[in-house]
């Protein structure tokens, strides 16, 4: 039975392929050291229109998960390497935004705790609205054979134990990492979270592609 709900769960990944209509590459990743527990990256990458004409494609570019757990969120994935191999599947990075998201979150549950439901149930509403105008909002065009210029800025809090449920991660102070992108270019699949109007826009719209790209690996800097 879990293997059955696994694989109705994946079945929309299954029927994407590799697009060759565009291109991405990790041009380099920089980290400056903010604080003794602190250090701040930022990979700059470029997404290139192979084609001579006109393209778009869903994503926010200036934000990634771990491949393991982004399912279908519009922003890209990484995967880490241990000298080539394989590496951390749990979350690594922190970015500023997701704390204040959070912390948000927090004050708003407590502010509302007598009245939870109709709480929940108007964040709910409120959330799909948002997401939905966001699916909107990230739709990024590429003019024949133009290339665009993306930064993603992240922190990492230096701790090398990581455990994500039973699963244990080191990060390895002499070792050396690399880290991948993998970006998802949804659009049916996004169907089910679109408002009517937005589900018009965007179905609508051939010139959205579908597939998936991945980038190059980098070298990022975890040691001391």
């Amino acid at each position: 039975m879990r293997i059955l709900l696994l694989l109705v769960f994946l079945s929309p990944f299954f029927l994407l392929a590799q697009n060759t209509k565009i291109e991405a590459q990790i041009d380099s990743i920089s980290y400056t050291d903010t604080s003794t527990t602190q250090r701040d990256f930022v990979i700059y990458y470029h997404i290139k229109n192979n084609t001579n004409h006109l393209v778009r494609f869903i994503q926010n570019p200036t934000a990634m998960r771990p491949n393991a757990t982004n399912s279908l969120a519009i922003i890209p994935s990484y995967n880490l390497y241990q000298e080539g191999k394989p590496a951390v599947t749990a979350a690594l990075f922190n970015t500023k935004k997701t704390e204040d998201f959070y912390e948000q979150m927090r004050k708003d549950l407590m502010a509302n705790k007598t009245n939870l439901d109709e709480f929940l149930k108007k964040e709910q509403s409120k959330l799909k609205t948002q997401h939905s105008k966001d699916i909107i909002k990230n739709r990024i065009l590429l003019n024949p054979n133009e290339t665009k210029a993306y930064s993603i800025r992240v922190s990492w809090d230096k701790k090398r134990y990581l455990q994500d449920d039973d699963n244990e991660y080191y990060i390895d102070e002499k070792a050396n990492y690399y880290l991948d992108l993998h970006i998802n270019l949804f659009k049916v699949e996004l169907y089910s979270q679109l408002l009517p109007e937005d589900l018009k826009t965007i179905s609508n719209d051939n010139s959205i592609l579908m597939g998936w790209i991945q980038t190059n690996k980098m070298f990022i800097n975890f040691k001391e």
